[in-house]
This record gives structure tokens, sequence and C-alpha cells, in this order.
């Protein structure tokens, strides 16, 4: 495992980090109404929040980014990065997006053909069920059964539960199905992969039945790691074969690419598809921008031209999920209670563990996170909990949280050393044993939007 560890890169340029006491922190916490969107990000030392637009980029995007073509139409930064998708994907036709949600809205938009339809998934990620209600669906999670079972170690803990996805065509029918989306890894089982097994068994069950196949891809790369170290048949393939498999099995792809693409901004849509292709295409130019920038700067697509080809570099990512494993072993070590095994961008600890005296309804996570910002500076985003992910179901009326309570550990791509990862978990730890001391939340305020409160409210301590 220390081989696989070997950085692929030395440090250049260093950002200093403010620290501050724990006094400080608590103060500054508590005028937040508990809420760290409000909190300032030179306040909040170790920000573990995302792995989304943290990463630090290389020397060779920032010197692409020196070369940014600034025309409007078809700047030279625009054909490197539609042959650097189309390498990535096997696709032809490529539309760039400002980011994720905005590639997602756009797929949403012309998929989504009639109110009162389903999209069901491994597990939508947030923003693609968000904008799935908007157009009139109802966005449900068919993840595996062994997801459910935090401690249980399994291989693909990401896949879908194919016996439930044939089970929902067959009573709801394929025309009332707009897409299946398969998000890789998947974020919401605390960042699990999806085999190519259980991904070509789905696409083949959605096809046969006429239902287009999405894949959500920010953390692709992660996945297709996973699949050559642990799927037979793929020890030998490279990670850009075996994204080009994957990426076979869809109709159409968007992505983040804040994520696999080691950059701050940009996202994308891909798929083989023409028709599919022009009609989304003019909603990109309403919404986002014209169709060979889609919201971003020349010098924006030529650094995600060059990160999505660093990011599928074997060392790299083996180094990446490595950082990701060291933390799991950290936090195993001080006895803190994690999802098992971790994934590939984060290492998630269980909220309902870690304080078994608060309930659900009293954000055990969102405790967690509190806590452990005020006794470390530390900060984690809860995900999935019941402040951000409870949902009430559109057809029953009946208000539900998740299954878990956890708080997500993301590690931003080649920006913390290992020193700060066992700083983390010291501080996790130092929260944990808080105990019985440290009380729940409940709201002062939250958005009408439930899906909204996963960035935004105000809580008071109970």
């Amino acid at each position: 495992m220390y081989m696989k560890r070997k950085a692929p890169f030395k440090i250049k340029v260093v950002e200093p980090i403010k620290w501050n006491t724990r006094d400080k922190r608590e103060q500054l916490i508590k005028e937040a109404h508990y809420c760290f969107a409000y909190v300032p990000a030179e306040e909040i030392p170790v920000n573990l929040l995302t792995d989304s637009g943290t990463s630090a980029m290389s020397q060779e995007q920032w010197a692409g980014m020196m070369r940014g073509d600034e025309s409007y139409y078809c700047a030279s930064n625009w054909y490197n990065f539609e042959k650097a998708v189309q390498d990535y994907t096997g696709f032809k036709y490529v539309l760039p997006a400002h980011q994720g949600r905005a590639a997602e809205h756009v797929v949403c938009r012309v998929l989504i053909k009639k109110p009162g339809t389903t999209t069901y998934a491994n597990a939508h990620f947030g923003t693609t069920e968000a904008h799935a209600r908007l157009f009139g669906a109802n966005p449900v999670n068919l993840p595996a059964p062994e997801a459910l079972a935090p401690e249980t170690a399994a291989d693909f803990k990401g896949n879908i539960n194919l016996e439930a996805f044939e089970k929902a065509i067959n009573e709801k029918g394929a025309a009332m199905i707009p897409f299946l989306n398969m998000v890789l890894v998947n974020n919401f089982t605390a960042g699990q992969p999806v085999s190519m097994a259980n991904l070509r068994a789905a696409s083949k069950l959605a096809r046969k039945n006429g239902i287009k196949v999405v894949v959500d891809a920010a953390r692709v790369p992660e996945n297709a790691y996973f699949i050559k170290e642990r799927e037979e048949g793929y020890g030998n393939r490279s990670i850009r074969e075996i994204c080009h498999e994957i990426f076979s099995y869809a109709d159409v792809m968007h992505m983040s690419a804040k994520k696999g693409a080691l950059v701050n901004i940009g996202g994308f849509i891909a798929t083989n598809d023409q028709s599919l292709y022009e009609e989304m295409g003019q909603w990109l130019i309403i919404f986002d921008g014209f169709l060979t920038y889609g919201g971003l700067s020349g010098r924006d697509l030529e650094a995600v031209a060059i990160g999505l080809n660093e990011g599928l570099d074997y060392d790299y990512l083996a180094y990446r999920i490595g950082q990701v494993e060291y933390l799991g072993k950290l936090m195993r070590e001080r006895e803190i209670p994690i999802y098992e095994p971790v994934g590939g961008h984060a290492v998630y600890v269980n909220g309902e563990k870690a304080y078994p005296h608060l309930a659900k309804e009293e954000f055990a996570a969102h405790a967690l996170s509190v806590q452990t910002y005020i006794e470390a500076g530390v900060y984690a985003g809860e995900n999935p909990s019941s402040l951000g992910w409870s949902r009430t179901d559109p057809e029953t009326g009946k208000y539900t949280p998740p299954p878990f309570e956890l708080v997500r550990f993301a590690i931003p791509r080649r920006v913390y050393t290992d020193s700060q990862l066992e700083y983390t978990a010291d501080g996790v730890k130092a929260a944990l044993d808080q105990g019985g001391r440290v009380r729940g939340f409940r709201f002062v305020w939250k958005p009408d939007n439930e899906f909204l409160r996963i960035f935004y409210y105000k809580l008071e301590r109970l």
C-alpha cells in the first residue's frame, strides 16, 4: 500500500493557513446560526466540505490558462477541449457547461418531457434530483441492498438494485421513465463504486425497454480505478479504456469537471445522438452560453482539456485513492465509526454511532460536523443526513429521512498533506470524546425547497 501512495508530484506553490482558536470558532459558528455557508472560508483551517472545485491545478494547467483565447465563437481552446472530451468519452458530440449542475439542467430539461414521470438511479446526486423535480419528475433511488449496511464491506456498494429497477419498469411502464441515472462513484452511498457488470446489466435492461441511460461522470476516473483493482478481467486495462467501456453503456453523459478534471470550474455533456445534441444545444445557449464555450472562458476550457488527461493517470489515482484509504485507516485506529469500505473521494463518519444520544431529527451528523470544527478547525459536510436530505414523497406526502446520518470528509485533490489528515482524525476523535455533552439542533429557518437545505438554513441548539 505504501508504494501506491507515492505522491506523483511535488509542491511548487503554497497557500498559508490562518489558524484561529477554539473560542473563536465556537463564536463564529454560533453567529452563523450553525450554518457553515455563513462562515468565512479563511476561518476554516482544514476544509473538507467538498472535493468539487477545490483541486490544486498543475503547472501545465496554469500554463495552458495563459494561452486562453477569449474569442466568442470557436476559440482555439474549444478545439482542445472538444478533443479531450471525445478522447475521454468516445462520444462525438460535446457541449461545454460552466459546471455540472448547468449540464444536469439541460439534460433533465430535454429528457423529461412531461410531469408525473419517474427517474431511477443507483442514487441521484442532489442537484440532479432538484432538476428532475423542477421538470415534474419524481427521482427515486434504488441502491443495492448492501449499500444500506454501513459496517459491511463489499467491493461495489454503489451498484443499482437491478431487481428493483426491473420491477419498477414493469409497474410504472417504460413510457413513464425518462431516463436511468447512474452515478459513478455513488456519492449518496459514501462514494462507493459501481461494477462494470452492474452498469452493463442496468444499461441493457433500460435500453431493452427504450429508456435512455445517463451517466453522471463527475468521479468516473476513481470508479474506473476501483474496477481495474477489483473486477475480474480489468487488471490489464488502462483507466482510459475502462472509461470508454463505461460510457459505451450510456446514451448521454454529463460531468462536473470540478472533480475528476482537476479544475476549479467547468463541466460538459457528451453523446453520440445528434438529435439529442441539437436539442440540448438550443437550451445550453439560452441558459449557459454558446455551443463552443458554454459559460466558460477560453482559459477555463484549456484547463479542463489538460486536467481531463491528468485525471486519468494511474499513478495519480493510486495516490489520490490511497490518501482516502489512509484517512480511513486513521479513523479506524481512533475507533471512529465510519462507512465501510472507504470510497473514492471521501471518508464518511456515522453520526448516529458517534452521538447515539441524539435522534435523527436532532441532526446528529451536523452536530458532529459542528463539534469537529469547534474542536479542531476541521470542517466536513453532513452528506447524506436528515438536515439536508429528508424528503417529502410527492405521491404519498410522507416525510422521510435518508437511510444514513453521515458526515463526509471529502479530500480535495492534490491539496492536503498526510500530516493534515492525521490532524483531521485527531480532531474528529476530540469531537467524539465530547460524547453526551453535545446537543443537537432544531430549525429556526429553512428554505421552502427541501433540496436547498443542503446549502443553507438557520439552526439553534436544543
